[in-house]
């Protein structure tokens, strides 16, 4: 389930076009994926995307700000009932998992605000029992194991901020549709389909982009999260493919904690989601730094596997 890519097969073990394997800047290549509607539809919703949004890491003081205040806004502001605005008086909602986190932004272009954050906690190697939130509220048996953590992370924080979310819609749907308007026969039919991917689940797709690189920057493949059931169907919808680690638990409201794996779910958006999986890895570049993650662990498990001595 887990396993390594063997990139010396001849048409690659997972499938992936030609140029994903070959090239680390050409974009996909449409001789090894039938050109049709599909992949006019996926290049049109990559286009449209980085139009309206940028997805960047939160690394300097000025943007980890930022992601502090937009988390300040959804967990404080729009819902009082998560995190107590009285406990952050400076309108930055920050928690003791900050420390060994990595963090993204999905911008908005046009108006240059931060629209939705996301956070990757990493490992603690001085507290592996006690690194994630979710270890303090799931008791799965791979939340327990120091080698599994050591190698893992958790998605927390994930969110768009509701004030933009019906202007990110109607834009969506506007820039989308100036490119398609033309087409009368598709707008009568999977037109309307389209808009709806489109409009709500692009911002979305930022969000996994932003988890997935910060991921992939520091070598981890295996995650951890939790989140509302109607949350997880809509990553669902978009190919996010993730196991349930248990029942649903009472933690501001029904929660269900999973796990997922980061190659699992680009290989799956790839064969179901094209246009999902052309936007959340920039078309294949986040996909061929994968391969390389792998590259490296396989390299490195190579590395440490015992010496046999003849006696």
């Amino acid at each position: 389930m887990f396993g390594i890519l063997n990139l010396q097969s001849k048409h690659a073990a997972s499938n992936l076009p030609l140029d994903i394997v070959n090239s680390s800047d050409r974009p996909i290549a449409t001789h090894n994926i039938k050109y049709n509607w599909m992949d006019v539809r996926a290049q049109l919703m990559h286009y449209a995307f980085y139009e309206l949004f940028d997805v960047i890491p939160a690394d300097t003081p000025e943007l980890l700000e930022t992601a502090h205040r937009v988390r300040y806004q959804v967990f404080c502001v729009e819902n009082k009932d998560y995190e107590d605005p009285a406990e952050h008086p400076d309108g930055l909602e920050r928690d003791r998992y900050d420390a060994h986190s990595s963090h993204a932004l999905v911008m908005h272009r046009q108006s240059g605000k931060a629209v939705g954050t996301v956070r990757v906690i990493l490992p603690d190697e001085n507290n592996l029992m006690d690194c994630f939130p979710l270890q303090r509220l799931c008791d799965h048996s791979l939340l327990q194991d120091p080698d599994h953590i050591r190698n893992s992370f958790e998605i927390s924080r994930m969110c768009i901020t509701r004030e933009f979310q019906v202007d990110m819609i109607n834009s969506c749907k506007n820039k989308v549709s100036s490119y398609l308007k033309h087409d009368k026969k598709y707008n009568q039919g999977a037109y309307h389909k389209f808009m709806m991917l489109g409009g709500r689940h692009m911002a979305a797709m930022g969000l996994v982009h932003g988890m997935f690189a910060q991921a992939l920057k520091h070598d981890r493949i295996d995650g951890f999260g939790i989140m509302e059931p109607r949350y997880i169907k809509r990553l669902q919808n978009i190919g996010f493919i993730m196991e349930p680690l248990g029942p649903t638990i009472d933690y501001h409201g029904k929660r269900v904690p999973f796990r997922f794996n980061i190659k699992n779910v680009l290989e799956n958006a790839m064969q179901h989601h094209y246009a999902v999986w052309n936007i959340v890895t920039r078309k294949g570049q986040l996909h061929r730094h994968l391969i390389d993650v792998e590259q490296r662990a396989c390299h490195h498990m190579k590395g440490h596997r015992p010496t046999l001595v003849a006696v």
